[in-house]
């Protein structure tokens, strides 16, 4: 930093006039009777002459209040903003502080804010204690008269500070007033306090004794730092003080003083005005310059430090919130002290259900499928567990019961995910599914702007952004992280469980030896055995009888406890039960590649990913659900190796349809029984589960089944009126199939159900569109059965679609309507492939010319010629008889259209 000029900081005029006036006021020299001088006092700086007042009896001087705004650091410091909402009442309570009574009846003239330097200049006028200081001829008197008023004029300021108790709120410590002995420099530079300041001399040097004693009373000094020899700047000295509050009233109250000598001899020198800055901050250029120099280093560096402060600080405390998550921690009923304290507490009020539900139709259809997911989640995780099925199947409700029992279970929901608007937004719902906590979201938005930075300061990116892919994968790997651990501790309890079985195995196969050889021998004592028993210890007469090599010797007073411990029966270990699956972790991912969802393609593609790695590496189970079709692609592409366990969901059968409404009724209440005659109409739901608890919602709310069952079928139909159709033609023609096509199925399945896909794609009017066939089952209107994995049957894309379209086709003025525009457009295309034949035949004719052909020049028709004449004959009698019928149609369809309301 440059320093500013000396003649800049120097205000000449001043600088003459004290000068001029210290000169006079140390010229003559007091001597004793023994010719030396007079003792002089230490130095204390000489007040700049007062001013005179208006009533030329009052002078005019400063106070500097050294705590009323915060320190200003720096350009980043921003505390002044707060404190200058309050400038004006402190600067007001300042005022304040000035006595009316005062000693020397002190008047206040205006009040100068220094929020830089945390203080405030108040500029006074009073009447001096000693009126005739002009007359005072003894310098030395002079100076001890000033003295003495300017310790009045701070012991009063002091005095009222304590009295009413002024402190700032952001103050640590009251306020002290100083009398200003300089002059004032109120400068705006960006100069900010510092605890070292710089006191520049012009005039003699001054020695640090003195500089101690003029220096000391605004606050405790650290140490003085004197010029080092041979400098080439102007004389000066640093001080420091241990307070930069210190330094600050120093310097304001100092700069510009007169400091005299204090020498004892005839000529003292002349006294010295001090010039007071504040020093530069003493700072560690070195490491900041270069890091700032070496941005292609630093960035890298400071990425790479980041990402080690997130991996040893951030990641095992999200780790162990999503094993929190996983191994449900914070569940009440998980625990079971707070799970009898719910039912005591919450269940005696009946906040909460404790009934046990009944068994309905469509899970013992679904009991197979139950069993076949309990088994493979029971064994070693090698490949993918998928259930598909339509929307409102029950795959949720299926996984769900087969999961009840276990200890860690991860669900996460695509079609949730799916709702996210932005990437920030997808990641934190990941985030959340996952249990992955903290996660800086808006760290995310800063670290793109720091990135983009850095492209216009390096030419490339620091790395500090990531892709959406790229955040995905990083919660995936802290929850990947978390399932291994559980993993391990489930290996680790399994490996404890087969030690202790092999144990117990081995325990009972040494009981079943004593208690056949108690049975067949008794107890074996090889002493006794010696004496009377038939071995070869018998036989020599000598010696202990040793056993038989399978024999167990029981021997001696412990003999009893040995037997009693044999014999005792075993502590019956827990068996597993039938609904128990593995202990490894399960993962469900919900609606897994679901229709319609953002970001679709990066986020199954990270999920099918991150999966294969849990299940290669036997961390965990995997369970996708799915209501698409296309289900296996982006499986497949993940893990290609090996073929998945697929579990096929249909809609349940009618008697399984109204067993599920009648338990389900039964459930509320035990007398709402479905009368016999309300079958047929249930029937017409059909199976899917999700309409099934519709039409039992509406009965519990009063309505007859009949009635429900109407409803729902009339709500489907005015659905398959807006989505099928459109509301209008402009509608229509924007559908990705037309009205026509749209009739054609609908009057289809209303009568039959079911069609065969392949018969609906070559014929009119799909003609080979499969465009629309695919687009009408991406929308759910339809549903495409596959046979040897090619679509097969096209059927309702719910249950209750036959029926809806059988009513909505009922509709006359509807179905005239459709089939009003579907007249026409088929009167067009009749009438194109009459005109097309006509022309055909107007360019046969041409050919023949003067009795004769062009190209041969005989009379005979050729043919070839005879032959395309008939053909262009008969399509122009099919166009003119399908031109006929369809006149006879629109005629009707105008009547229809005429009568009907």
């Amino acid at each position: 930093m440059l320093r500013p000029s000396r003649q800049l900081l120097r205000p000449l005029p001043l600088r003459t006039a004290v000068l001029r006036q210290s000169r006079a006021a140390f010229s003559d020299v007091t001597l004793d009777p023994a010719g030396q001088p007079t003792f002089v006092p230490p130095s204390d700086p000489t007040p700049l002459p007062l001013q005179h007042g208006e009533d030329g009896q009052r002078k005019i001087g400063y106070l500097f209040f050294n705590s009323i705004f915060p320190l200003k650091m720096g350009v980043w410091d921003l505390r002044y903003l707060a404190a200058k909402v309050e400038k004006d009442s402190l600067m007001e309570k300042l005022q304040s502080l000035v006595p009316e009574n005062s000693t020397l009846a002190c008047k206040v003239i205006d009040v100068y804010p220094r929020e830089k330097d945390g203080g405030a200049f108040l500029k006074f006028s009073y009447i001096p204690p000693h009126p005739n200081l002009e007359q005072v001829q003894d310098p030395l008197e002079l100076r001890k008269l000033e003295e003495e008023t300017i310790a009045i004029l701070e012991k009063e300021a002091r005095d009222a500070i304590a009295a009413k108790g002024f402190k700032p709120w952001f103050a640590f410590a009251n306020s002290k007033a100083f009398f200003v002995r300089g002059k004032p420099w109120m400068e705006d530079m960006n100069r900010f306090p510092n605890s070292r300041i710089r006191v520049e001399f012009e005039g003699p040097v001054i020695p640090q004794e003195e500089l101690y004693d003029v220096f000391r009373p605004y606050g405790k000094i650290h140490d003085i730092v004197p010029q080092p020899p041979g400098g080439k700047e102007p004389p000066y000295a640093d001080i420091i003080y241990t307070s930069m509050r210190s330094s600050s009233a120093a310097r304001n109250c100092l700069h510009g003083a007169l400091i005299p000598s204090t020498l004892p001899i005839p000529n003292p020198p002349p006294p010295t005005v001090v010039r007071i800055l504040f020093a530069d901050r003493v700072r560690s250029h070195q490491i900041r310059e270069w890091a700032t120099s070496h941005p292609r280093i630093m960035i890298p560096l400071i990425v790479a430090l980041l990402g080690g402060l997130s991996w040893a600080v951030f990641d095992p405390v999200r780790e162990f919130f999503v094993k929190t998550k996983i191994e449900r921690t914070w569940d009440s009923d998980r625990w079971a002290l707070l799970k009898w304290l719910k039912k005591e507490t919450l269940g005696r009020l009946g906040l909460t259900s404790t009934t046990v539900k009944a068994s309905t139709g469509i899970e013992k259809e679904r009991e197979e499928a139950k069993e076949l997911l309990i088994t493979w989640l029971r064994d070693i995780p090698d490949t993918f567990n998928v259930v598909t099925g339509p929307v409102g199947s029950g795959k949720t409700s299926l996984v769900d019961q087969v999961t009840s029992n276990a200890e860690n279970v991860l669900v996460i929901d695509c079609a949730q995910l799916g709702k996210s608007r932005s990437d920030t937004a997808l990641a934190s719902d990941l985030a959340s599914a996952v249990g992955y906590w903290p996660r800086f979201a808006l760290a995310s938005s800063l670290n793109n702007m720091i990135d983009l930075a850095s492209v216009g300061l390096i030419g490339q990116k620091a790395g500090f952004s990531a892709s959406l892919d790229q955040e995905l994968k990083q919660i995936l790997e802290v929850t990947s992280s978390a399932l291994k651990k559980l993993a391990n501790e489930r290996n680790a309890r399994s490996l404890k469980a087969a030690k202790k079985a092999e144990t117990l195995r081995k325990n009972s196969d040494a009981k079943d030896k004593v208690v056949e050889q108690l049975n067949d021998e008794g107890i074996k004592d090889g002493r006794l055995d010696t004496v009377s028993g038939t071995g070869a210890m018998a036989e020599l007469g000598g010696g202990i009888e040793r056993p038989d090599k399978d024999s167990i010797v029981i021997v001696g007073p412990k003999s009893a406890a040995a037997v009693k411990a044999y014999v005792s029966p075993e502590v019956p270990t827990t068996e597993p039960q039938p609904d128990d699956v593995g202990g490894l972790p399960i993962v469900v991912i919900k609606s897994f590649a679901a229709k319609g969802l953002a970001k679709q393609e990066v986020l199954t593609d990270v999920l099918a990913e991150w999966a294969a790695v849990l299940v290669e590496n036997k961390v965990a189970h995997v369970v996708f659900t799915s209501d698409s079709i296309q289900v296996n692609k982006p499986l497949a592409k993940a893990l290609p190796s090996k073929p998945f366990n697929v579990i096929s969901l249909n809609d349940a059968s009618p008697e399984a349809a109204i067993q599920y409404i009648e338990s389900k009724l039964a459930e509320a209440d035990p007398n709402n029984v479905l009368p016999a005659e309300s079958h047929v109409d249930v029937a017409k739901v059909g199976g899917r589960q999700t309409d099934l608890e519709l039409l039992v919602q509406k009965i519990k709310s009063g309505l007859t089944p009949e009635e429900a069952v109407q409803d729902l079928v009339s709500r489907s139909a005015t659905e398959l009126r807006k989505n099928f159709f459109g509301d209008d033609i402009m509608e229509g023609k924007s559908l990705p199939w037309t009205r026509e096509q749209a009739y054609t199925i609908a009057k289809g399945l209303a009568a039959n159900g079911e069609l065969k896909y392949a018969d609906v794609l070559v014929n009119s009017p799909f003609k080979s569109d499969e465009a629309a066939l695919r687009a009408l089952e991406n929308a759910e209107l339809v549903s495409v059965h596959h046979a040897h994995g090619r679509p097969s049957l096209l059927r309702p894309g719910k249950p209750i679609y036959r029926s809806a379209f059988q009513e909505l086709l009922s509709d006359t003025v509807f179905s005239a309507t459709i089939q009003y525009q579907i007249n026409a457009a088929a009167t067009k295309s009749a009438s194109a492939d009459l005109e097309a034949a006509s022309k055909a035949l107007l360019e046969l004719s041409n050919l023949f010319e003067g009795g004769k052909w062009a190209f041969g020049g005989g009379s005979t028709v050729p043919k070839e010629v005879d032959t395309r004449v008939g053909a262009l004959l008969g399509a122009m009698r099919t166009a003119e008889e399908k031109l006929a019928k369809l006149d006879q149609e629109k005629t009707e369809l105008l009547k229809i259209l005429a009568t009907s309301a």
